[in-house]
C-alpha cells in the first residue's frame, strides 16, 4: 500500500452532510494549521530575540496562550465530527446489534447537550469580557473575541454531535464505523 492509499484510507466515511463536513474539515484544518504556524513563528522569534539579541518578544507568553486556545477550539469541531476523541473501549463488546447504534446515539446526544451548555456559558463570559473591557495583562489584547470563538466552536461541536447521533440512529446493526 502506498502513502497515498494510506491517506485515502484515513478519510472518514460521512453518512450525513458529507460535503459540508469535508468543507468544514478543510476550513477548520487550515485555520488550525495557520494558528500552529503562527505559534511556531512567535516561539522562534522569541527564542532568537531572547538568546541572541538579549531582547525577548514582548507578550510572547500571552500570544502563545491565545494561540493554544485558538488551536484547540479550531480543531475541536473536526475532531468531534470525525469521532477522533480519546475513547475507552471497556464495554464495546457488551453492546452488539441494535444496542451499539443506540449507545452511540445516546453518547453523541449527551456530548451535544454538554457542548451547547459550554457554548452558552462561553457566550455569556465573552459578554462580560466586553462589558468590563478585559484584555491580556501585558499586550492588552482583548479576550472577548477568543471567548466568542470558543462559543462558536462549541456550537459547531454540538451540531457535529447531533449529526453523529442521527448517523447512529440510521445505522444498520453494527455496520457503523468505530
Amino acid at each position: 500500500m502506498s502513502d497515498i492509499d494510506n491517506l485515502k484510507a484515513a478519510d472518514p466515511e460521512y453518512r450525513i452532510g458529507s460535503t459540508v463536513s469535508r468543507l468544514a474539515d478543510l476550513v477548520l484544518g487550515s485555520v488550525a494549521a495557520m494558528i500552529l504556524f503562527a505559534m511556531m513563528a512567535v516561539t522562534a522569534v522569541d527564542v532568537v530575540g531572547r538568546y541572541f539579541l538579549n531582547s525577548p518578544l514582548q507578550g510572547s507568553y500571552e500570544l502563545t496562550q491565545l494561540f493554544m486556545l485558538s488551536l484547540v477550539f479550531s480543531a475541536l469541531p473536526s475532531v468531534t465530527r470525525r469521532t477522533e476523541h480519546i475513547t475507552v473501549g471497556l464495554f464495546d463488546n457488551a453492546f452488539t446489534g441494535w444496542m451499539r447504534p443506540a449507545r452511540d446515539a445516546l453518547i453523541a446526544f449527551v456530548v451535544a447537550v454538554c457542548a451547547v451548555y459550554l457554548a452558552w456559558r462561553l457566550y455569556i463570559l465573552a459578554g462580560r469580557f466586553v462589558a468590563f473591557g478585559d484584555t491580556t495583562a501585558t499586550s492588552r489584547i482583548p479576550i472577548a473575541p477568543f471567548a466568542y470563538g470558543g462559543a462558536l466552536a462549541m456550537t459547531l461541536c454540538a451540531v457535529a454531535s447531533l449529526v453523529l447521533a442521527a448517523e447512529a440512529i440510521i445505522a444498520r446493526g453494527g455496520d457503523r464505523r468505530p
